[in-house]
């Protein structure tokens, strides 16, 4: 009887370190030698009502993730190596990011050590067992690659009536609406965005970007060729225009983040609305590897 192999990879990498695991290489991840890397914690508070039976959720948060990686070195000759590296990439003031191949998706963490690495080998003939343990502040994975969108869309359509004669009739195009749109996140939970709004060929007046009732407005004007830049990812929340931050937008705009599956987002401006053509680019969040 043969046991298949599961196709995966994860690479442990600094700055100027990296360590590969696979089913085949030198470094390879024991049975159930992975934890945390399915779902986070989470932690719920719960609160007594006033009156009645029960209760009612005052808070939940998703805890910082732990994760826990255990491999077998087992190229005996390679162990000298491998610790060298191992011991810079567990340095206590540095960081890695961690990148999981799995099933053929692609996923990324940033993540500080947690401990010293644990180390196992028996006698000098052993492969050597290893431990590493890290910390993920931020605990949701997100997608190796970026999702883009561009506002507006092309829409080809046809002449009418139609006439595909020489000389008569014509096939021609048009941009679909510039001013609504739908992003598809196909991530686990919500994710923040950059949307980079550029103004051809003429001002835009108080440009705004709106998601439900929730809206993002700058209380300016852009002129032609401006570039403004919208950040609403978590910790980079920011408005600027040509790379300068600005704070001239309106107080009540909600930085607000992109729920999974289909958001239709709606572009605005006082004036000039058709100069404006809006890249939105994001990572998808995940849960787990």
């Amino acid at each position: 009887m043969t046991t298949e192999k599961i196709d995966y990879s994860i690479t442990i990498k600094s700055k100027n370190d990296s360590l590969y695991l696979s089913p085949y290489s030198t470094c390879r991840i024991i049975d159930g030698g992975l934890e945390g890397f399915d779902f986070p914690e989470t932690r719920l508070a719960v609160s007594e009502r006033g009156f009645g039976d029960g209760g009612v959720v005052s808070g939940a948060v998703i805890c910082p993730r732990t994760m826990n990686i255990v491999f077998d070195v087992v190229r005996r000759e390679k162990f000298e190596s491998v610790k060298a590296v191992i011991q810079r990439l567990m340095n206590p003031h540095g960081s890695v990011t961690i990148t999981t191949s799995f099933e053929g998706r692609r996923r990324e963490i940033d993540a500080v050590p947690a401990s010293k690495p644990q180390i196992v080998r028996e006698n000098f003939h052993d492969r050597a067992r290893v431990k590493l343990s890290f910390t993920a502040c931020e605990p949701l994975f997100r997608s190796e690659k970026k999702t883009e969108v561009n506002f507006p869309t092309v829409i080809p359509i046809l002449s009418f009536p139609l006439n595909l004669m020489k000389g008569a009739g014509s096939v021609c195009s048009f941009a679909g609406s510039p001013y609504s749109g739908g992003i598809d996140n196909p991530g686990d939970t919500e994710c923040g965005f950059t949307a980079v709004l550029t103004a051809h060929g003429g001002e835009v007046a108080y440009p705004s970007l709106h998601l439900g009732r929730r809206y993002i407005s700058l209380e300016d004007t852009l002129a032609a060729g401006d570039v403004m830049e919208i950040c609403t990812s978590s910790g980079h929340k920011s408005i600027s225009v040509n790379g300068e931050e600005r704070y001239s937008f309106s107080r009540s705009s909600e930085f607000f983040s992109l729920s999974p599956g289909i958001n239709s987002i709606t572009l605005t401006a006082n004036s000039g609305l058709s100069h404006l053509a809006v890249h939105f680019e994001f990572y998808p969040l995940y849960f787990g590897w």
